[in-house]
């Protein structure tokens, strides 16, 4: 999760900061996880 997750919610963008940081958060765990798989 980025750092400035928690500051996005107080400038009142916490719906699309939360898809974006999960979006890229998806991505990267996906990737580590086909890494640990091979």
């Amino acid at each position: 999760m980025p750092v400035n997750y928690t500051t996005t919610i107080y400038n009142g963008k916490q719906d699309q900061a939360f898809s974006v940081s999960m979006r890229i958060y998806k991505e990267v765990y996906e990737h580590i996880n086909k890494d640990l798989m091979m």
